[in-house]
């Protein structure tokens, strides 16, 4: 996305994520790209960086864990904004749930 005003806190983007794991057969690194949902917590002044906390996937719904997952994100990482969720609801468990109207499955 990369461009001024396109984000707000409470926000939910598809970040792209540079991951860098050891492997420890080869005694080297495995490098990819991955896509999570996360939620902006802040918005940088310059504006070309976020605070998000990365939400954690339960197949087609999503979750805010207990222990937070945060991190930068500049805003070229920055795959899409999706459109606003809604709570699964149900149980006292699936109460905190959310369902995104978009289909992931191509991102995850």
């Amino acid at each position: 996305m990369g461009h001024k005003g396109w984000s707000t806190v409470g926000h939910f983007p598809l970040c792209r994520v540079h991951i860098i794991a050891p492997i420890k057969q080869l005694h080297g690194f495995f490098e990819s790209l991955k896509s999570f949902v996360a939620v902006i917590t802040a918005v940088m002044k310059t504006n070309d960086e976020i605070c998000v906390d990365f939400l954690k996937s339960n197949g087609s719904q999503f979750i805010l864990p207990e222990e937070k997952d945060r991190a930068t994100v500049h805003s070229n990482d920055v795959l899409m904004l999706l459109p606003s969720p809604s709570l699964c609801g149900g149980t006292k468990r699936t109460s905190e749930h959310l369902s995104f109207p978009i289909d992931l499955a191509s991102y995850l």
